[in-house]
């Protein structure tokens, strides 16, 4: 499985419109997006979620 770019990770969180400032970034060697608030960080974990869901599916 290919990884994606820090640019491709920052585009798509752009697109979830979130309601605060938002990071990407290497901050560990699991984390690479750094949200300013708990109702964000919902969101992409929900968002996360959908894909995950989405590709066990397809698979």
């Amino acid at each position: 499985m290919q990884m994606l770019n820090l640019d491709d990770i920052h585009q798509f969180v752009v697109k979830l419109n979130l309601s605060s400032i938002f990071s990407v970034g290497l901050l560990d060697a699991k984390h690479v997006i750094q949200l300013a608030n708990d109702l964000d960080y919902n969101m992409v974990f929900q968002e996360e979620l959908t894909i995950l869901i989405t590709i066990k599916c397809v698979s």
